[in-house]
């Protein structure tokens, strides 16, 4: 089937993960990469396309990267804390952003 990265057509094996797909890319990126869209939509490297469509690579620095990293990371903190204290309720408290009106 027929895929589209960088607006390059490209031809992936059926069964084939991005992360197989892409393998090239991904080692030689600058920032890490965690995740990518398929046709807009978040996936992670291991999505077995199975239609032709677009794929964009998620870097940590991008704003969905970031959100993605940082909800891994609480997700571990929140594992950790609950088998050390089960008896114990973890809240995260997400703060937003205050925008400014001009």
């Amino acid at each position: 089937m027929k895929i589209s990265y960088k607006g390059y057509a490209m031809e992936i094996q059926e069964g084939q993960t991005v992360s197989e797909f892409l393998s090239e890319e991904i080692e030689k990126a600058d920032v890490d990469i965690i995740a990518c869209k398929f046709n807009n939509e978040l996936k992670r490297l291991n999505f077995k396309p199975t239609k032709g469509g677009e794929i964009e690579l998620v870097d940590i620095g991008s704003k969905d990267g970031m959100r993605i990293y940082r909800r891994g990371l609480i997700y571990i903190v929140y594992k950790a804390f609950s088998e050390i204290y089960p008896e114990f309720k973890l809240t995260v408290n997400y703060q937003l952003h205050q925008l400014e009106v001009q």
